[in-house]
């Protein structure tokens, strides 16, 4: 700091209610990292059917995830709602889990977009006698 420079003055602490303002936004982004942390990792390897396994090679129901050559029973309220293979569930669970990522990412820009206005607004609300 040079000599002739006048001292900044202090800020002193938040607002309150710029902190009840901040927590919100802080848990939304949060929650928005973690949804986009589920769509770009997935669990690796593994297909789970939504409905009924059904093994390839002998046409039995099988627990567990699906391996390649099973097929999966779909069941929509009791009735038979189609079949899918092993590729078919995989992508649609690959497609799933790049719109987790998005969704994530967009709920991380709006919470970024918003607080950013918020400091603005903020800023343009105080009086010259707080600073």
């Amino acid at each position: 700091m040079a000599s002739g420079a006048a001292p900044r003055p202090s800020r002193g602490p938040l607002p309150r209610r710029l902190l009840l303002t901040a927590l919100p936004l802080v848990l939304a982004f949060c929650v928005g990292l973690l949804v986009l942390g589920t769509g770009l990792h997935p669990r690796p390897g593994t297909v789970q059917c939504p409905g009924e396994v059904i093994s390839g090679r002998d046409g039995e129901e099988t627990p567990g995830p699906m391996r390649p050559g099973d097929t999966c029973a779909l069941w929509d309220h009791g009735r038979h709602g189609g079949m899918r293979s092993y590729g078919q569930q995989r992508a649609i669970q690959l497609r799933d889990a790049r719109r987790l990522a998005w969704i994530g990412g967009a709920v991380c820009g709006v919470v970024l977009l918003g607080s950013c206005a918020l400091v603005v607004r903020h800023r343009r609300r105080r009086t010259p006698a707080d600073t």
